[in-house]
């Protein structure tokens, strides 16, 4: 099963992305519960492109999804300034709120519920690449 989707770089987008990610649910053989930690990833991932890529945000974002076996592959790529969320600073979510500085959850949210998170930049292009069980519950 390949499925891709490009979307537009508005906040409106993602309502339809996460829409369309929770269709698959049966195409890709998984739980309600793999399907929303996806949908979370999913939404994460281009809100970032959308909400932090400045001035010279990116002009279109391109989601993939393959699946090989148990495991979902999913790519999202655009043409924003470079930005690696693999190289983010680690959340201590153990420090009370009020001594934590703004920010970096959603890439932590992402890197808890991935099995494996890769970037890297090409043809001016910023390329997460995620893989992700779907089996066992």
């Amino acid at each position: 099963m390949n499925t891709q989707f490009h979307l537009k770089t508005c906040l409106s987008e993602l309502d339809t992305l996460c829409a369309g990610i929770s269709a698959l649910k049966e195409r890709l053989c998984c739980s309600d519960k793999k399907i929303l930690e996806l949908g979370l990833i999913v939404e994460e991932l281009c809100a970032n492109v959308i909400m932090h890529g400045g001035t010279q945000g990116a002009s279109e974002i391109e989601v993939k999804l393959e699946k090989d076996e148990d495991d979902l592959i999913l790519t999202v790529s655009d043409d924003g300034p470079p930005f690696d969320p693999t190289r983010s600073p680690v959340v201590d979510i153990q420090k009370p709120l009020s001594q934590r500085c703004p920010g970096g959850l959603g890439i932590h949210l992402i890197q808890h519920y991935t099995d494996s998170l890769e970037y890297r930049r090409e043809n001016d292009k910023n390329i997460v690449s995620i893989r992700k069980r779907l089996g066992d519950g």
